[in-house]
């Protein structure tokens, strides 16, 4: 398994040096599309009957990664202007 080795260690640096918003937001789908493929918007069926899945956040790293860097309390979702 060192594909997986060598792609956990790339994450970790993603996730690390990440420091913008669409920096965060590829991080976030690299990690869903690696480790819950079947909620990625690329998997085979994301919007199963057309709808948003409901996921726990605490169960997909992806969102419990991207959750802090989430604003709900602004018209942005991200502070800084897009970079």
């Amino acid at each position: 398994m060192v594909a997986a080795s060598i792609v956990a260690k790339v994450l970790s640096q993603a996730i690390t040096l990440a420091t913008h918003s669409w920096e965060y937001g590829t991080v976030t789908e690299a990690l869903m599309e690696w480790q819950n493929p079947e909620y990625s918007v690329f998997g085979a069926n994301p919007f199963p009957n057309g709808k948003i899945l409901k996921l726990d956040i605490n169960k997909v790293e992806a969102l419990s990664y991207v959750k802090p860097h989430i604003r709900t309390d602004n018209v942005t979702l991200v502070d800084g202007d897009g970079e």
